[in-house]
């Protein structure tokens, strides 16, 4: 399963990456990527963007 970049910035708010189950995903992605491998990817991937930005 791939998540995109921009469903980690939410809308309306400048220079913010958010992760887990903050970000906005669809309710049919929500089974399959709510657990704790999944986050702490999902997390692991925020700060990497974060950094490079």
């Amino acid at each position: 399963m791939h998540i995109s970049y921009r469903l980690l910035l939410p809308e309306g708010v400048n220079n913010l990456i958010v992760s887990g189950r903050a970000d906005r995903r669809r309710c049919v992605f929500h089974a399959t990527s709510r657990n704790i491998a999944c986050g702490a990817v999902q997390g692991q991937g925020a700060g990497v963007a974060a950094a490079w930005q």
